[in-house]
Parts: structure tokens; sequence; C-alpha cells
């Protein structure tokens, strides 16, 4: 778990040393902004390689995984980059300080605890689709504040009950690793999942706590 841990930080790391770097590069910014195609390709990038990770992590070559983490990391902060334009430093620390808090207190309940979380999975999965399909209804058709802020409410507290629940499936993942190359690849997979539940926790957290320059 301490692998876990530190792979899935270091991909954080990637993600704000990119963003900062990208954010600070006026040419970079102005690119992103030049067309809407250019941040729907970024995106739709880093949506493939989520894809081939979420998918296949367990059955690709540790390098090649690491690999392919590390190009996602990279990616996810080019995207974000942009919300430094749109929020004020004070709000994203104040974000990142909270979202720490809640993911290290759900990570170590999902760690500590001798309650099965298994049966939470199906709860989540369901809940995880009628979350993406009600933010893309409301993105492109509703486009209401009201429904947004709920849905950060929803996202928040959907994204720290995954992180308790694939804590504790990871911590089992791990124990039953057959050799050194299997756990490598569990502690990658569970890096990665970490990872996402960690970003998108920030990201509803940002929305209802920042204030908008």
């Amino acid at each position: 778990m301490a692998g876990v841990y530190a792979w899935m930080m270091g991909g954080l790391g990637i993600t704000g040393a990119t963003a900062w770097f990208a954010a600070n590069t006026p040419a970079f910014i102005g690119f992103l902004q030049s067309s809407v195609w250019v941040m729907f390709g970024l995106i739709g990038l880093q949506l493939v390689v989520a894809l081939v990770l979420g998918m296949l992590m367990l059955r690709l070559p540790p390098v090649l995984a690491t690999v392919l983490f590390v190009v996602y990391a990279a990616l996810t902060g080019l995207t974000i980059s942009l919300i430094a334009l749109i929020y004020p430093i004070q709000a994203i620390l104040t974000a990142l300080l909270v979202t720490a808090a809640i993911f290290g207190a759900l990570s170590l309940y999902g760690f500590v605890t001798k309650r099965d979380l298994s049966v939470w999975g199906l709860f989540l999965f369901f809940g995880l689709l009628g979350l993406l399909l009600v933010s893309t209804i409301n993105f492109f058709f509703v486009r209401s504040g009201w429904l947004d802020w709920a849905l950060s409410i929803g996202g928040v507290l959907l994204f720290a009950g995954m992180t308790a629940y694939q804590t504790q499936q990871i911590k089992r993942r791990l124990a039953e690793a057959r050799d050194a190359y299997g756990a490598r690849q569990a502690t990658l997979y569970g890096a990665f999942a970490l990872y996402l539940n960690f970003i998108n926790i920030f990201l509803r957290v940002l929305a209802l706590t920042g204030r908008r320059r």
C-alpha cells in the first residue's frame, strides 16, 4: 500500500507540475483557447488513455502501464491548467487541502475497517453512470446552476465512497498477488484508481468552495 500511495502522489505531482507550467506559459494557454477542437482533442486523448489503463492495466507489463500512467497524469495537468484562469490560487490551495482531508479520511477508513465494502460496488457503479449522464445532459442542454451545485455535492460523496471501497479492494488484491510481478501490476492499478478519485474530488470541491475571478 505504501507503493500505491507513492505512485498516486507521484502522479499528482506530475499533474500539478504540468498544470503550473502550462498555466504560466501564455503561448500554451493561447493555443488551448484558440479552438474548442483543441481542447476536445486533448480531452479525447486523455479519455482514450484512461480507458486503456482502466480496462487493461492489470494485463499490461508494468513498464508500459507506468508510461501510460505518467502520460495520463501529464495530460490531466494540461486540461486542468485552465482552472488557474478561472479561480484564484487561494481557492485552488483551499480546495486541495479540503480534498486531501476528505481523501485521507476515507482511504484510511477503507484500509482499517473490518466491514466488507464490496456491497458498495454495484451502488457506486450505477451512481457513477447516473452522475455522468446527468452531468452531460446539464452541460449540453439544461445548463442549470443549482443542478451543477447538486452534481458537485453528489460527486464529492460518490468519489469519497469510491475511495474507501477501492482502498479495501486494492489492499485485498495486493494480499492475493502471487508474485512481485502481480504485486507491481496491482500497485499501479491501485495508484491510478485512487489518483482518479483524488482529482475528481478536487474538481468538485473547487466548484463548491472556489469563487471565480
